[in-house]
């Protein structure tokens, strides 16, 4: 802690504050300004989370822990502190002041334990005040205790507008126009502009993980496979089934995130999603969320019955998956790769095309496997690191011989699968004009994906195997091999 603060001081000089001598106290409010993250709204999707945890409980016949003081302890101290992120020009800033001896003080509406936990981090408050179950903080609440507490004037570093109309001086977020304008209009004088990230469109992009719209392609494979390619009424039907698809899993990937929130700040690489960097307000990220369920569920309903039923199925899972049974082991992954094969069936209601058994067992058995990949190099990692479990998961380094045993062989059986379908039904019906290419795809499909589980294997897969497809030149090229062989077939 010594040396981060020494650090912290050394960056510091050149926000130090000095054409402003006055020694007022200052103001620093925790949320969405020093700590970039809404913890009020995390503490309630916390609550959310831990309801349903109760709710599954009580349906075993486990009533523990359902007490109303168990919740509000959860949404106190259901907070990992340590991995909140921080706005670092204003953490510098406050640290110059403290280091000329002026009192920097911290206020929240989270609760206290929070307020003295992010205090301690830092190292550099006067004192720090937050909501106790005998106290509220609102922003009313924040100003009434700035008065009482500093009746000659006070500094203000936050967005409270109460606080803000109200104080001598002021902090605003660099770039905030609003801030500015309102403090020339009632004289008061900035101190200082600290530079506050932000979400811009790459932002959004990511956070929605407009990336992962390829799996998204699947729908159309029923219809290259039932030969309904010609069909343009067909065609067109599939590609808007897929944005809408595409739409609701962006969405859903947003509620994934949020409720992922402290296990994602705790991982090598999840922490830098916008979410749990605080780059986007989980308030604003759930409202856009619901808005974009709503539109593609009205939007489906209207292209077709069946995809609206196999829409609703998949919200469904994938929310109950983020809520509770992501944190199941094996089930996890088994719930993946039913996402997966689900996509196929929306395919087939769009297409309008008989249902291949052959299609969705293979379907089933290779997303489970890679499913299982995806999972087994989380293992690797975190043995490689020390960890013995994997944040946010029933998985542990110990379970390394499980996850690749289990995900090998769910790869032999989609590969044996495959290998019958071309055997039975594909080179026999006549569908093909030349089918032994078939053979040549097939082939090429096993090799990659024993390529994904060697990479795996070594921890040096990226967690998701599909999205590393899309980026990993050796996988495109056989894509582009297997199409090509494909194109000769028929």
């Amino acid at each position: 802690m010594a040396m981060l603060s020494a650090g912290i001081r050394d960056r510091a000089s050149q926000h130090a504050p000095a054409a402003h001598p006055a020694k007022l106290p200052l103001i620093v409010d925790m949320d969405g300004f020093l700590v970039r993250a809404d913890l009020s709204a995390e503490a309630l999707v916390g609550e959310l989370e831990n309801t349903v945890s109760r709710m599954s409980n009580a349906i075993r016949g486990d009533r523990t822990g359902i007490k109303p003081e168990k919740i509000a302890e959860y949404a106190r101290k259901g907070v990992d502190v340590s991995a909140l992120p921080l706005q670092h020009d204003l953490v510098d800033y406050i640290s110059a002041c403290a280091e000329t001896g002026r009192e920097v003080h911290l206020v929240t509406s989270a609760a206290q334990e929070i307020a003295d936990a992010v205090a301690t981090r830092l190292g550099i408050f006067t004192s720090a005040t937050g909501a106790t179950p005998a106290r509220t903080m609102t922003n009313a609440d924040k100003l009434a205790f700035a008065k009482l507490r500093f009746p000659a004037g006070f500094a203000y570093a936050g967005r409270a507008p109460q606080l803000f109309a109200e104080a001598t001086t002021i902090i605003i977020a660099k770039g905030d126009a609003a801030g500015t304008r309102k403090a020339h209009e009632r004289g008061a004088t900035i101190e200082a502009e600290i530079a506050a990230p932000s979400a811009t469109l790459k932002t959004w992009i990511k956070a929605l993980r407009c990336h992962q719209w390829s799996k998204n392609a699947l729908v159309f494979m029923p219809l290259m496979l039932g030969h309904a390619y010609g069909n343009l009424a067909a065609i067109l039907t599939c590609i808007a089934g897929f944005l809408l698809l595409s739409v609701l899993a962006s969405a859903t990937y947003l509620v994934n995130d949020i409720l992922d929130l402290d296990a994602d700040r705790r991982h090598p690489t999840k922490r830098n999603r916008p979410l749990a960097r605080g780059d986007i307000p989980v308030g604003t990220a759930m409202a856009v969320a619901i808005v974009a369920i709503a539109g593609s569920l009205v939007a489906a309903l209207a292209l077709s019955k069946t995809f609206f039923l196999c829409l609703a199925a998949y919200l469904i899972t994938t929310l109950a998956y983020s809520l509770y049974l992501k944190r199941l082991l094996l089930i996890d992954v088994f719930i993946l790769a039913a996402l997966f094969t689900s996509r196929i069936a929306m395919g087939i209601a769009l297409a309008g095309v008989a249902a291949s058994p052959w299609l969705l067992t293979f379907t089933m058995f290779f997303f489970l496997s890679l499913s299982l990949a995806k999972r087994h190099v989380e293992v690797v990692n975190a043995g490689q690191h020390g960890n013995g479990k994997i944040p946010g998961r029933d998985y542990q380094a110990a379970d390394l011989p499980l996850t690749v045993a289990l995900g090998v062989g769910c790869n032999a059986v989609a590969m044996l699968v495959l290998f019958l379908y071309l055997t039975n039904e594909a080179m026999p019906a006549g569908f093909y004009r030349q089918p032994y290419w078939l053979w040549g795809a097939a082939f090429i499909v096993f090799l990659w994906s024993l390529r994904i589980w060697g990479l795996s294997h070594r921890g040096k897969l990226d967690a998701d195997p599909v999205a590393f497809a899309m980026r990993d030149k050796t996988s495109i090229a056989l894509g582009i091999v297997v199409v090509a062989t494909f194109a000769l077939a028929i």
